[in-house]
């Protein structure tokens, strides 16, 4: 049976920032959407980190059953590539699905189709399932480009531009997983081993002299 499910293109950029690219687990290559009517789901993950968007109410009246894909990575490039009039301030992207065969009319008036990955996609839920107060913001070390994403993925899901900041910080657990969340976006990032610097003399730590009283001091 043929279903439709529509996104804002926004959310569908901000979880594509966590999305593999090149990965022998194909099912990573791509979003996954979900949608039951009441609530839409967009996932992405390479292994290491993860975005999400949850969106409430999109009305997707036509849905019966629980509807769930993940979208080939090239169609995503594609979607969020797509060019948008100036007076359309929330573009959407509407996805028909029939089987494994997507077609996505996009927000600039054209359409592409392509059939849906074959594989099994992660269970993100098991990642983000954990109560708030288990965040210690004891110090963790993250790959720093994986933090770049997460912010910019939440700065895609606000609309903001620039010179705008969301003023959110990363909540840490230690060694366990990272979260950058605010609405419907979350970010999961998991931390890296680091070893922290040892043995090195730091030589800031009194106030700067002038060269002839450094010369006295000697």
């Amino acid at each position: 049976m043929k279903t439709s499910i529509t996104v804002f293109q926004k959310d569908l950029k901000a979880v594509a920032h966590a999305m593999a690219t090149k990965d022998v687990r194909y099912y990573l290559c791509g979003v996954l959407i979900q949608s039951n009517a009441a609530e839409t789901r967009l996932v992405a993950t390479d292994g290491h980190r993860l975005h999400a968007v949850q969106h409430i109410g999109q009305d997707n009246k036509i849905i019966q059953e629980p509807v769930s894909v993940i979208l080939p990575l090239e169609m995503v490039k594609t979607c969020i590539k797509a060019k948008v009039a100036r007076h359309n301030h929330c573009p959407e992207i509407t996805f028909y699905i029939d089987g494994s065969q997507i077609e996505a009319a996009l927000p600039d008036g054209t359409s592409i189709k392509s059939f849906a990955v074959d594989g099994k996609f992660p269970d993100y839920c098991r990642i983000l399932s954990f109560p708030m107060e288990t965040f210690t913001n004891e110090a963790a070390a993250f790959n720093p480009s994986y933090l770049v994403d997460a912010d910019q993925g939440l700065r895609d899901y606000l609309e903001l531009n620039k010179s705008q900041s969301h003023g959110l910080s990363m909540a840490q657990r230690g060694t366990s997983v990272g979260i950058l969340a605010s609405g419907g976006f979350v970010a999961a990032v998991m931390p890296t081993r680091a070893e922290m610097c040892k043995g090195f003399a730091v030589g800031l730590g009194k106030p700067l002299q002038a060269p002839e009283a450094i010369k006295q001091a000697a």
